[in-house]
């Protein structure tokens, strides 16, 4: 990707329409983009990334805040580039998100391809700009764009945080991953083995041991042992040796078991034997007592008899007297039937009389109805009159109250007019003065949107001071712990070299401690020993001089580890203090003073304050002219409303003056009709209402006569009838009375002369009298009496039979012998339950506990495996060379590649005076320390941490490095062609040779024959404006930023 063309419009510092014209380089060659600070130089780097992927390169710059400040509110930021690609040309085209009268307006992206296809959309443009160059923002941004605070960074960084670049540059997490899988998958394979172990030791636990055996006793070492699981091959062959023993046992219990049950079962049956025997006997006595009582009431069920005999008897006379009983009752109806006839006889002549007199009364009244007919009449012909002559005045009344109604309409129709035209007028004074209103209020929400973004601003350097300022601390703290690390080396250090001299020291009396008369020396061979040499006190062992050595070590390597991390921690702050600074200079002009943090904490401070209340101010003034908005959005409503409506007020009031006129004419027509009507109708009627109700009231009284009249004639006929009525039934009930009284005479003789026949008299006839149900229940009792004395007497016999020769037998005595030998058969069916138990639970674990082992002695290998391959993804192998992760090996290639690269320009930018190379430990030389880097000084042949690099040596490495990483980028992203280069700031810690140097490292990437790239540097170094003449000039001024190319 190489730039041919770059339009900015109203995008940070630059307000006017700004092109910048790359094709004039030529397509390859060094060019200067040089200006003030501040003035908007690395902008241009920052809208060629946010035309491409739409976000800006620096971390503290959003999209957001991307449309400029000093463009007028009406402006429409944009950034359009032309590039060429492949030999083929594209152009893209973005619009950040911005506000234009108050209104937020989204981003827009488009991309024109070399067939002329328009792609649109921020999505679909991102995903074809990925697609075509084959990087992503932060890919590009770290290969095309060179920043001294960013390569400066992976060159001082730790080991971890140069792997974290790493990682999101190449993605290599997916080699962690790959570790971490490998590891868990280990620990499950581990868990999987502990858990069968432990299954078996549960199973193991599950054997029922036979007290007092040896088995029992190992049974409880495994229980209690950590190692449990190691002895179950002990324990599964004690546990077979119970399992066939107690087989053997539980056959002989098994036999016992039947013989107690044999003997249980004989006892139970002569048990049986004897309750039914001492049953027998029991029945007989209680036999013999019911026969007794039975022969006692002998007597009493004899004259129960005698009484059924003449209960008998009496029933043939029963009939007689039935009917002489119903005769003498119908008799005495009969007479009481006789008199209620007669007395309805009499009270219907008297009512007969009184409706005969009555009928006749009302018929004399009658006579005058033909005369009242006659004047209703007449009343009926002012019905017709009465009526018009309402109607008329009716019209003469509603006619006036429509008029007064509408004289009094239109008098308020005038006046609202009045008010009408007043309001109007005061409503054209109040929007001439509201006017300004919506200007003022773009003008304030613009205002407002400047003073948020640099709040975001201010927020955004706050967290980068905090950053800093914990980095300071930090540093401190490493510099303190370095300080104390080496201070306890030096003392350990001196420990050692006494306590070694003393060692050395105190060796020839070590050795002539052992010395004898006539042995040799082992140093001189003498055998004589004048003045052996003596053995001082406090000589160390060599036991104690190696740990004294191993500590010296050991502090050592913590004296590194602090010096490492120091280096680090300072080169950390060095380059978080460059990184503030910049972004501090694009709000502030700091002074050159050792205190800027606090100063530029203070500034923010100071300036975050006055633009809170600046923002406060003008969002109060927001909220008040979107009031008066309101305001005049309602008043031009209203006055729109009242000018609609203005016509049709006219005309209704034009239409309300004719309607009065014709209604006043024709009231006075009806008032005239209404006065001659009334002179022709009677005058003690006032309305025809009343003369209609004194006409229904004169028809209602001779339809009420007319009516009367012919109820008393139908009561009359009814009262006639009624007499007659009465009259046949009073003969009737007198019939009626002489049959019943010969009936009654006839059957009380014949009921006389039955008893006379039979014997009885009246009394003695109702005492032997029995009901039906006293019949059949002293029958029922003979009959029970003498079946329960037959039944009983026949028990009795058969009793004695049965019970011959037998006395009762003693049941407890049997029941303690029954009891004792069910004790002693529940006894032996409990052993042989707890024995069956014991051999089913055994030998279910012994069954379970063999599979286990078989599935152990799988997952075991398997565990064995994952181990073995975990160690070594995760460098805790031994044997292996190199110990380190997988993720480490292959960012540590990565790493080497990126050196290689590098060290042919650092070469050349040192007259191979440097080489940066990956650091090995002293004490393994395969072992290396994660991705730490030193410098190798072939001036002095000393290897030493890139940390101690001058500043422009510093500058030369970390240049060299991003160098080299833009190509390893390059390779591993398919080949890529990324044709155009930015380095930003950082020359100006060169010399003029390494200046030179730099340069010409740099010409050699751009030229046509190695490279063929467009190189731009980003400074502001007097020496670049007279060494590169292709210049892009960036000057600040007061409106906005301009860009000018000079060739």
């Amino acid at each position: 990707m190489k730039p041919i063309r770059l339009t900015m419009s109203s995008f940070g510092p630059y307000a006017k329409e700004t092109v910048i014209d790359f094709s004039v380089f030529d397509g390859s060659g060094i060019f200067l983009i040089t200006g003030d600070t501040g003035s908007g130089k690395t902008t241009i780097f920052d809208a060629i990334t946010y035309a491409l992927y739409g976000v800006a390169s620096g971390s503290i710059r959003e999209a957001k805040t991307l449309a400029s400040d000093f463009a007028g509110p009406d402006a429409v930021p944009f950034v359009e580039l032309v590039f060429l690609h492949r030999n083929e040309t594209y152009t893209i085209r973005r619009t950040p998100a911005y506000i234009i009268a108050g209104t937020e307006k989204k981003a827009t992206a488009s991309l024109v391809m070399p067939t002329g296809t328009e792609i649109s959309g921020a999505k679909h443009v991102g995903e074809e700009v990925l697609l075509l160059l084959g990087l992503d923002s932060q890919q590009f941004r770290q290969v095309a764009m060179l920043a001294q605070n960013d390569f400066q960074k992976f060159l001082f960084s730790t080991s971890k945080e140069r792997a974290d670049i790493l990682r999101k540059l190449f993605a290599t997490e997916r080699f962690e991953e790959f570790q971490n899988r490998i590891a868990a998958q280990a620990r499950a394979a581990k868990q999987e083995t502990e858990k069968i172990q432990q299954s078996c030791v549960e199973r193991a636990g599950r054997f029922i041991a036979a007290p007092e055996t040896a088995f029992a006793a190992l049974l409880d070492e495994v229980r209690g042992s950590p190692d449990g699981f190691f002895r179950l091959n002990d324990l599964s062959a004690a546990a077979g040796t119970q399992f066939r023993d107690d087989k053997t046992h539980a056959a002989v219990l098994k036999g016992e078991c039947q013989s107690a049950r044999n003997r249980t079962a004989e006892i139970n049956a002569s048990i049986e034997a004897a309750k039914q025997i001492n049953a027998d006997l029991d029945r007989l006595l209680e036999t013999t007592a019911v026969a007794q009582k039975l022969r006692e009431q002998e007597s009493e069920m004899a004259k129960l008899g005698e009484r059924l005999e003449m209960s008998q008897k009496v029933r043939e006379v029963v009939p007689y007297g039935e009917r002489a009983d119903a005769a003498c009752e119908r008799l005495t109806a009969a007479r009481n039937g006789c008199g209620a006839a007669k007395a309805r006889l009499t009270a219907a002549q008297e009512k007969a009389e009184a409706a005969a007199a009555e009928l006749s009364k009302a018929q004399r009244e009658n006579l005058s109805l033909p005369l009242m007919q006659e004047e209703i009449g007449k009343l009926k012909g002012f019905v017709p009159q009465f009526a018009e002559y309402e109607t008329v005045r009716g019209q003469h009344v509603r006619g006036g109250s429509e008029l007064e109604r509408i004289e009094k309409e239109l008098e308020g129709r005038k006046a609202d007019q009045k008010r009408m035209n007043v309001q109007r007028d005061r409503l054209m004074l109040r929007l001439s003065e509201l006017a300004p209103v919506p200007e003022k209020l773009s003008v304030a929400k613009h205002r407002e949107d400047q003073i948020a973004v640099r709040l975001t601003s201010l927020d955004a350097l706050t967290k980068e001071l905090l950053v800093y300022q914990k980095t300071v601390k930090e540093c401190s703290l490493k510099e303190i712990a370095y300080t104390k690390a080496a201070d306890a080396y030096e003392e350990t250090r001196d420990v050692f070299t006494r306590k070694e001299r003393a060692f050395f020291d105190g060796q020839a009396g070590i050795m002539a401690k052992d010395l004898r008369a006539g042995s040799p020396c082992p140093v001189c061979g003498s055998s004589l020993h004048p003045r052996p040499a003596s053995l001082p006190a406090g000589i160390p062992t060599e036991a104690e001089l190696n740990a004294s050595k191993a500590e010296l070590s050991t502090k050592e390597n913590a004296r590194s580890r602090a010096a490492s991390e120091c280096s680090g921690a300072r080169s950390t702050l060095r380059a978080g203090e460059q990184h503030l600074l910049s972004a501090a200079e694009l709000l502030f002009t700091l002074p050159k003073r050792s205190d800027w943090a606090r100063i530029l904490d203070g500034l923010i401070r100071e300036e975050t304050n006055s633009s809170e209340g600046q923002l406060k101010t003008i969002r109060a003034e927001i909220a008040e002219l979107q009031t008066l908005l309101t305001e005049k959005s309602a008043l031009e409503a209203e006055l729109k409303q009242m000018h609609d409506s203005s016509p049709q007020r006219e005309e209704e009031l034009a239409e309300l003056s004719e309607n009065a006129a014709d209604i006043r004419q024709r009231a006075g027509y009806a008032k005239a009709r209404a006065e001659a009507l009334k002179g022709q109708l009677p005058p003690e009627y006032s309305s025809v209402a009343e003369l209609t109700e004194e006409i229904k009231k004169r028809e209602s009284a001779i339809s009420d006569r007319r009516t009367r009249e012919a109820k008393l004639l139908e009561r009359s006929d009814l009262a006639k009838s009624a007499r007659y009525d009465a009259a046949s039934a009073c003969t009737a009930a007198e019939e009626i009375f002489s049959d019943a009284e010969r009936a009654s005479r006839e059957s009380g003789e014949a009921f006389n002369n039955a008893l006379l026949m039979r014997g009885f008299t009246r009394d003695g006839y109702h005492n032997a009298l029995m009901s039906d149900a006293e019949v059949l229940a002293a029958q029922e009792k003979l009959k029970q009496y003498r079946e329960l004395r037959s039944s009983t007497d026949g028990q009795i016999v058969l009793l004695k039979k049965k019970t011959e020769g037998y006395t009762t037998i003693d049941i407890p005595a049997l029941a303690a012998g029954l009891a004792d030998e069910e004790r002693r058969y529940a006894a032996l069916q409990e052993e042989e339950k707890d024995l069956g138990y014991r051999i089913m639970q055994n030998s279910a674990a012994l069954s379970e506990i063999s599979g286990f082992l078989e599935k152990y002695a799988a997952v075991s290998a398997r565990h064995t495996e994952l181990s073995d391959l975990s160690r070594a993804a995760n460098g805790d192998a031994a044997g292996l060379g190199v110990r380190m992760k997988f993720e480490e090996y292959v960012q540590s290639a990565y790493l080497g590649r990126i050196l290689e690269k590098a060290n042919i320009r650092l070469h050349a930018m040192t007259d191979g005076r440097f080489r940066v190379v990956q650091r090995s430990a002293a004490t393994d030389q395969r072992r290396k320390e994660g991705l730490e880097m030193d410098v190798i000084d072939f001036y002095t042949g000393k290897q030493r941490p890139t940390s101690t690099l001058s500043g422009g040596e510093s500058f030369k490495a970390a240049l060299s490095l991003a160098l080299g990483l833009s190509d390893v980028i390059m390779e591993t992203s398919g080949g890529i062609e990324l044709d155009a280069l930015f380095i930003d700031e950082g020359f100006g810690s060169l010399d003029s040779v390494s200046l030179d140097q730099a340069i010409e490292t740099l010409a050699t990437l751009a030229a046509p024959r190695t490279g063929s790239r467009l190189i731009g540097i980003i400074s502001h170094v007097e020496d670049l404006r007279q060494r590169i003449e292709k210049k892009i000039i960036v000057a600040k001024n007061p409106d906005g930023s301009t860009a000018k190319v000079v060739v």
